[in-house]
């Protein structure tokens, strides 16, 4: 098998939240009964990076004091259908018990980072008398919650997606070197459905939604244009009330000061959702190229503003019109000069004049923001429906987050180009330019899977959150070196990959 033959899947940023409540439906979310008749329970299947070993369950004992009790877990390997790549992600029937109601919050670690992955489950399920194969975690002498204290369910699914985008080309060079950084275009991205239980859809269904969440991480590639996801067999035309979408730093509700102008006419008008497909819509962030213009991505400068109320003044991509005079060496290893040495594609100064964004030794625009796209579908309320047509619409909308294989990444180039994920089919306004590039290149490229060469190789590919990208023009398996391990193995060894016996002298600073 060949290097980056397998697509990787990611999961929930940190800023996720799902808040479940004791009456909501239980065909996507149950456990099954706990061994407790005596107690309350929450069940839940959730979704977690592969590698994962331990949950952490945090919650509010009688005195008011914040306990944490840890749970062991071995997620399940999902295998896809199709020509799809295996998932580095698994599922886990989670289960919380308490001897009384109460709320609690789950979370994971990655590099040594808090993940959450459910916040505010209420623990109010009256607990059955058989057990069942889950992983449990007992609550200690909680605090009881109050009946008006429920609310409504948020489920995420996060990570990250990394691409090259010289497809159909392979990632060899015309020297016999390799360039396979995957770092021409690093998007984070976080989907989440919010859904209301039964007995309060009435008056509260209105706050259904899907919400998808684009964050522009970093780019080295001149030539996109467009980075975007297919939510495929979400049906916006039967299920979606009305869509609104916001263009922001960070999150749209804490956006950490005003973008740029010079974003308004790029950025901010390339960044469209577009629904006239049937199960096909796309959210997409475009005029990606920009970032690396000297007039305005490193020119307008603008003020940042942290969560503590201080502030200070950068611009986007320092990078470029020498808005930082020399790299600020304590980003990187004092080893990446001789690296850059030894895999002999280019070296660390050349790298650093380069003026890309976020990708750059020493030009990494530390807290400053990264340019958000969120797009809010708002759902019909589905309390005047019948049975069956609520459960149609709620399984639509859990699918849109937890089968991960409907959110299929890709980015355009400036000819119209789309370079996508190995066994994903590319958007239908993309179809004609991708089957011309697929029938002058059919002696190089894989005639049944979308986006694979004959020899296995790919152009994209997903991380678990948190995975750092590399610095430019190093090779990816120098700091993952149990990657491919993983691929051959089609998921089965390494799944913790990303971050046992990794390098960090190769990755990228925290952003």
């Amino acid at each position: 098998m060949k290097f980056f033959s397998y697509t990787l899947r990611a999961l929930a940023l940190a800023s996720m939240a799902i808040a479940m409540v004791c009456s909501c439906s239980k065909d996507k979310l149950s456990g099954g009964p706990v061994n407790d008749a005596t107690g309350y329970s929450f069940s839940a299947e959730v979704t977690v990076p592969q590698g994962t070993k331990t949950l952490y369950v945090e919650y509010t004992d009688a005195n008011g004091e914040k306990q944490t009790t840890t749970v062991a877990v071995t997620p399940e390997l999902v295998t896809p259908d199709g020509a799809k790549d295996v998932d580095p992600f698994g599922k886990v029937n989670l289960t919380v018990t308490s001897d009384v109601q109460t709320v609690a919050d789950v979370y994971y670690m990655i590099n040594d980072k808090k993940v959450a992955l459910l916040d505010n489950i209420t623990v109010c399920e009256k607990a059955a008398t058989k057990a069942v194969t889950a992983s449990t975690a007992q609550l200690t002498e909680p605090k009881e919650y109050k009946t008006s204290d429920l609310g409504y369910t948020c489920y995420h699914s996060s990570g990250a997606v990394f691409f090259e985008d010289i497809w159909p080309r392979s990632t060899r060079t015309h020297d016999g070197k390799y360039d396979t950084d995957f770092n021409d275009l690093i998007l984070d991205y976080d989907v989440e459905a919010v859904v209301v239980p039964e007995e309060l859809l009435a008056s509260e269904g209105w706050r259904e939604q899907i919400k998808v969440v684009l964050h522009l991480r970093g780019t080295s590639g001149s030539e996109t244009a467009k980075a975007g996801v297919i939510l495929e067999g979400f049906n916006t035309a039967e299920f979606v009330d009305y869509i609104t979408d916001h263009r922001t730093f960070d999150s749209w509700q804490n956006p950490h000061g005003e973008l740029p102008d010079w974003t308004i006419n790029t950025l901010q008008a390339k960044s469209v959702h577009n629904e006239t497909v049937a199960l096909r819509p796309i959210v997409e962030v475009g005029s990606i190229y920009s970032m690396k213009e000297k007039i305005g991505a490193g020119n307008e400068e603008y003020v940042r503003v942290n969560d503590n109320g201080s502030t200070f003044t950068t611009v986007l991509n320092p990078n470029v019109n020498n808005y930082w005079k020399t790299p600020k060496t304590e980003q990187y290893s004092s080893d990446l000069a001789d690296l850059y040495k030894k895999y002999n594609y280019t070296t660390l100064e050349k790298t650093q004049k380069t003026g890309y964004y976020n990708v750059v030794p020493g030009y990494v625009n530390v807290s400053g923001g990264l340019y958000t796209y969120t797009v809010i579908y708002h759902m019909k309320n589905r309390s005047g429906k019948t049975a069956a047509e609520k459960k149609e619409m709620l399984d639509n909308m859990i699918d849109a987050v937890y089968n991960t294989y409907n959110q299929n990444f890709y980015i355009v180039l400036k000819d119209g180009t789309p370079v996508g994920l190995p066994g994903y089919e590319p958007y239908d306004g993309y179809v004609n330019k991708y089957n011309e590039v697929v029938s002058a290149n059919s002696s190089k490229l894989d005639s049944t899977t979308p986006y694979k060469s004959k020899d296995g190789l790919v152009w994209a590919f997903k991380c678990p959150t948190l995975t750092r990208h590399m610095w430019n023009k190093l090779p990816f398996i120098a700091a993952y070196p149990h990657y491919l391990e993983w691929i051959d193995s089609k998921g089965k060894d390494y799944a913790d990959w990303y971050y046992t016996d990794t390098d960090a002298r190769f990755m990228t600073c925290w952003w």
